[in-house]
Parts: C-alpha cells; sequence; structure tokens
C-alpha cells in the first residue's frame, strides 16, 4: 500500500465522526491499543528533535520496504506519530520521500494542534524520511 493509500484509509476510518474534537478523541482512543515502544528501545538517538514532547521513532528496512514504530511520553504525539508509522510502513524509500501527509488539514485536525504540537509534527515527518534515506 502506498502511503497516500494508507492515508486515504486514515482520513476514511476518521470522517466518520461529525466533529474535530471526536474525531480527535477517537484517534487518542484508538491509538491506546497500539503497543508503544519497550522501555530499552526508546535510546535517545530515536528522540525527534524539535519536538516539546519525549518522541522516539524507530526505523528498520526489510526487502526494500521500511517499517516505522514509535512511542510518546504525550498521548497526542504518541497517536500522531502512531498515524505516520502506519502511512509509512511497509514503502519503500522513493514513496516515502515523494509523499507529504495532509491528514491533519483533510480532517481540520491541525486547528486542534498548538503551534508547537504543528512544529513538532513536520519534525517528525522529517525523521522518517531522513531514516529512509
Amino acid at each position: 500500500m502506498t502511503p497516500a493509500e494508507m492515508e486515504t484509509k486514515i482520513i476514511e476510518e476518521l470522517s466518520v465522526f461529525p466533529d474535530v474534537f471526536e474525531c480527535m478523541t477517537f484517534l487518542l482512543e484508538s491509538d491506546k491499543r497500539r503497543p508503544g515502544l519497550p522501555e530499552e528501545a526508546k535510546r535517545d538517538e530515536l528522540l525527534v528533535p524539535g519536538c516539546q514532547a519525549l518522541v522516539w521513532i524507530s526505523s528498520e528496512q526489510m526487502d526494500g520496504q521500511w517499517q516505522f514504530e514509535s512511542d510518546s511520553d504525550a498521548p497526542i504525539v504518541r497517536a500522531l506519530a502512531g498515524a505516520l508509522c502506519r502511512i509509512f510502513s511497509g514503502c519503500d524509500s522513493e514513496a516515502i520521500g515523494a509523499f507529504e501527509p495532509a491528514f491533519l488539514d483533510k480532517l481540520q485536525l491541525r486547528s486542534q494542534l498548538t503551534p508547537t504540537r504543528q512544529h513538532g509534527f513536520e519534525r517528525m515527518v522529517e525523521r522518517i524520511k531522513e531514516s529512509a534515506k
């Protein structure tokens, strides 16, 4: 599945909610079921610089496809990082480098984030793209 296809799937999952608050609540609640990184995997080199919260993104390439996992000490950041990992996992470096996630804007979620959180989201995207080079 391409990043665009996975993003479309996420947008479809979240579009059923009548307002932004319910959409964000579902994103947060559904992320609680996702396993985070084990404590031993939360190494300094996996920290995403420029984020207000602590956020770790790990990457591994297998057979030309990248797999990403994430965790954070802030629930909203954890949920956003998890969504990004879903979008980019299973893709090759070229597809990752060429794709710019737009689900925050398409779902009108960006307005629910502080400027600092928006900046952190962009840093997470950059980290994933850098890891996949």
